[in-house]
C-alpha cells in the first residue's frame, strides 16, 4: 500500500511537471492558408502596462527574435505574471500580425499575401465614358478611369487564400449605364488576372 501511495505521488508529480513544460514546437509561425512553418520572420515581443481605463496601455518593445527554417522562435526575456504581452510578427510576402493572448496562443497564422491585376479596356471610342471600380483594398479603395479611350492596368496586394467582392460602375456620357459584381478569389502568392472590356 506503501508504495502503492508513492508511485502515485510520483507520477502526480512527473504529470505536473509535464503540464508546465513548454513545449518549443508550439512557438510557432506558420502560413494561414498552408499551416506551414514560415523561416526568416521576425517577431517583436511587447510589455503592456496599463495606463487606467482611460488611456490604452503602452507598449515596450522589449526583445525580437527571428524564426527558424521551420518557423520556430524563441524568446529568452522572462516574462512577469503580472503583466500582459503582444507579438508582432513581419514576414516578407505575408500580412503583418499581431497577437494579443501570447504567451496562451503561441502559434501564430499570418495571412499570405495575393495579388490582382485586373486589364480595363473600352471597346466604343466615340462615347465618353467613367468606370468606377471599390477594389475593396486598403491601398487603392474606390478608384476611377475615364475618357472616350480607356486602356489600362492595375494591380494590387490582398489577403491570400480568400475571396472579395469588386463592383464597378460604368456611366457613358454621365448616365449610369450599369454596375456589375464579381468574387474574386487571390491564390496565396499568386496572381489573379481578370479583364473589364466594355
Amino acid at each position: 500500500m506503501k508504495n502503492t501511495f508513492y508511485l502515485f505521488l510520483l507520477l502526480l508529480i512527473f504529470c505536473c511537471a509535464s503540464c508546465e513544460k513548454e513545449n518549443p514546437a508550439d512557438f510557432r509561425i506558420i502560413d494561414a492558408a498552408t499551416k506551414a512553418g514560415i523561416p526568416n520572420a521576425t517577431v517583436a515581443l511587447f510589455e503592456k502596462e496599463s495606463n487606467g481605463f482611460v488611456s490604452p496601455p503602452s507598449r515596450t518593445l522589449v526583445e525580437i527574435v527571428e524564426t527558424d527554417e521551420e518557423g520556430v522562435y524563441n524568446f529568452t526575456y522572462s516574462l512577469s505574471g503580472d503583466r500582459t504581452y503582444d507579438v508582432s510578427v513581419d514576414a516578407d510576402t505575408y500580412w503583418q500580425s499581431t497577437w494579443n493572448s501570447y504567451p496562451r496562443s503561441p502559434t501564430i497564422e499570418m495571412d499570405p499575401e495575393g495579388y490582382v491585376k485586373v486589364k480595363m479596356r473600352k471597346v466604343d471610342t466615340t462615347e465618353y465614358a467613367k468606370i468606377s471600380i471599390n477594389t475593396a483594398s486598403v491601398s487603392l479603395g474606390n478608384i476611377q478611369f475615364s475618357g472616350n479611350e480607356i486602356d489600362t492596368v492595375f494591380t494590387d496586394t490582398y489577403r491570400g487564400g480568400k475571396s472579395l467582392n469588386f463592383t464597378w460602375w460604368i456611366a457613358i456620357n454621365e448616365v449610369k449605364e450599369r454596375t456589375i459584381g464579381e468574387d474574386i478569389y487571390f491564390p496565396p502568392h499568386d496572381t489573379t488576372t481578370f479583364e473589364i472590356i466594355f
